[in-house]
């Protein structure tokens, strides 16, 4: 899962939050529980997919468990997240 597209976004919108920074401190790991899912698609409109990852986010200060919504639609070239609902 750490090597997908969907990941690498994720990673990415986490590690330049100002929220997760303030609550967690600098972002260190995310972890990807098994109860995730993710699917990908190819048609003849382009590539399009979404992603429910269940994670725990390791911070300097704290960790917090989430849920991210991620999706790739088929007129993107990325993955985008949704939103994430922290627990």
């Amino acid at each position: 899962m750490k090597s997908s597209k969907a990941y690498n976004a994720l990673d990415k919108y986490v590690s330049k939050n100002v929220d997760f920074k303030a609550e967690l401190g600098n972002i260190e790991d995310i972890c990807v529980l098994p109860i995730s899912s993710y699917s990908s698609r190819s048609d003849s409109s382009g590539n399009y997919g979404n992603a429910t990852l269940n994670i725990i986010l390791k911070g300097d200060k704290k960790y917090k468990r989430a849920t991210a919504y991620l999706i790739k639609e088929p007129d993107s070239l990325r993955w985008r997240v949704v939103r994430i609902e922290k627990e």
